[in-house]
């Protein structure tokens, strides 16, 4: 049923089956349909249970060491209270922000806790840049990621981690984590989606992110966050007006129905449209950055960098490590 097959590559079906039970629409539906439903709903509900309770243990290890994490995108929601029912929201990994000089400590106290790297990897200590790599631990439901900066170094100047931590807050009922406040989550929503991902070039947009986009618009106007964020403003508009597409949400009452950023709109209706159009943006704005970064500036800097160069040694004897490499070329023609 492709009702069921959009709202599972978007990620929102445990959401619907809340809202079709909101809004007494459930007993319409077949029954095979609600009953799967159902099923989703109550794995996802458990699972974020689970999750719950690994932040509550991650927090006691780190509070001992006086690090109070700040957790982010669907962790930093549930905690926050913005779903009306806590299994509604699809949860991958555990994000959680720290000072720069804590990321490598709070990594050590959790592996010293049983986490292990989720996956194998010859760590370079200049890659740990924006998040220490994936780590887990048997019997607990999600990946921890521990981001050293909210969002990667290309989008820094716009974003802060230091202004983020200057903005941050408890959640309700709870004084050992933080969260980020209304304007930094709304913010953080629209980076993570839109820019560092690509989605606005690509015209890949999940519905989970509009969703969480659009309650967070029922807490703080988006028109005085954007109006307020000079960065990335005409970006943001599409994005924006998606949310109020999706959603017939009268929540952003500054943006115009026609944008006067007509650029971004074309660009995305067209990527949208013609696979070949994202076929050709990827190739002249993605392609040579990756060539330039993959095959020229690495390798100068690994003759006069040891660390580097061992790492770029030993990564190319990794059984399949070129075949992965190159496969990093085709995603965005399976994207498309």
């Amino acid at each position: 049923m492709r009702f069921v097959r959009i709202g599972n590559a978007h990620l929102i079906l445990p959401a619907l089956y809340f809202l079709l039970i909101k809004h007494d629409i459930l007993p319409l539906l077949p029954e095979e349909l609600t009953s799967h439903l159902k099923e989703l709903y109550e794995i996802n509900l458990e699972r974020n249970q689970q999750i719950l309770k690994q932040i509550d243990e991650i927090n006691y290890l780190l509070n001992k060491h006086d690090i109070f994490p700040i957790y982010t995108k669907g962790t930093g929601h549930l905690l926050s209270g913005l779903y009306d029912d806590p299994g509604v929201r699809i949860i991958g990994d555990i994000d959680f922000l720290v000072e720069p000089d804590q990321t490598e400590a709070s990594a050590k106290i959790l592996m010293n806790n049983g986490y292990i790297f989720a996956h194998k990897k010859n760590l370079l200590r200049s890659e740990i840049r924006k998040h220490y790599p994936g780590i887990m631990k048997e019997g607990r439901r999600a990946i921890v990621e521990i981001h050293r900066w909210a969002v990667s170094n290309k989008f820094s100047h716009a974003f802060k981690s230091s202004e983020v931590q200057k903005a941050k807050k408890h959640p309700n009922n709870r004084e050992d984590c933080y969260i980020m406040c209304d304007r930094d989550s709304m913010l953080h929503n629209f980076i993570h989606s839109q820019l560092e991902h690509r989605a606005h070039r690509n015209a890949h947009v999940y519905l989970k992110n509009l969703y969480d986009f659009h309650l967070i618009s029922g807490r703080i106007d988006p028109s005085q966050v954007f109006k307020a964020f000079p960065f990335y403003h005409k970006q943001s508009e599409v994005y924006r007006q998606l949310v109020r597409n999706a959603f017939q949400s009268d929540r952003d009452p500054e943006l115009s129905k026609i944008s006067e950023h007509r650029f971004y709109h074309f660009r995305f209706k067209m990527n949208l449209r013609y696979k070949w159009f994202i076929m050709i943006s990827y190739f002249f704005l993605h392609i040579p950055g990756k060539i330039y970064l993959s095959y020229i500036r690495k390798p100068i800097l690994a003759i006069f960098n040891k660390e580097l160069r061992r790492h770029l040694l030993i990564r190319m004897k990794e059984p399949g490590a070129l075949r992965q490499h190159f496969r990093s070329y085709k995603k965005v023609f399976k994207k498309s």
